[in-house]
């Protein structure tokens, strides 16, 4: 019996990635990871989405402190999913999105990122309409408004291009 093996270098593809900016890091082996950085503050709400990935198999994404530790869970793109929820940081510096493919033979992933800020407000029941427009990808919208218990109301929307409002 023979065994023949490869060494393949893992270094990281290190990468810098600006808000709201495409960037992309290409691997040429499987395990690979690329690795985005980026600044950031504490408290700061930041979504992630693929603009490009040409790996055969699924990419894992993690964010990665200042400190190195990670925030959150491991996080999946693949052919179905370009788009991962927005997460809070909880420190300020220099953080780290890492992707990591276990595709043959490797491949290019382009990553936005984005730093998302809520739009809340009040509305006055009988009052003047208000209107909102979603700019980043997982920004939220939330109005609220004063009512007695058991004083009844409906909510009226128009010309409203969202697919889903809770």
């Amino acid at each position: 019996m023979q065994l023949v093996a490869h060494i393949v270098d893992l270094a990281p593809i290190d990468t810098a990635i600006v808000f709201g900016t495409p960037s992309s890091a290409v691997t040429a082996a499987p395990f690979q990871p690329s690795r985005f950085t980026f600044s950031a503050t504490n408290g700061q709400k930041v979504s992630l989405g693929a603009i490009t990935n040409t790996h055969a198999g699924p990419v894992s994404m993690r964010f990665l402190r200042p400190d190195g530790t990670q925030l959150g869970a491991t996080r999946t793109l693949d052919a179905s999913t370009s788009f991962l929820d927005p997460v809070r940081l909880d420190a300020t510096g220099t953080w780290v999105v890492e992707a990591v493919s276990t595709a043959v033979p490797g491949g290019t992933l382009a990553i936005r990122l984005d730093s998302v800020v809520d739009i809340t407000a009040t509305i006055v029941p009988d009052g003047a309409a208000r209107s909102f427009v979603l700019t980043t990808p997982g920004q939220q919208a939330s109005y609220t408004f004063i009512r007695s218990a058991g004083q009844p109301w409906r909510i009226r929307t128009a010309l409203s291009s969202l697919g889903m409002m809770t």
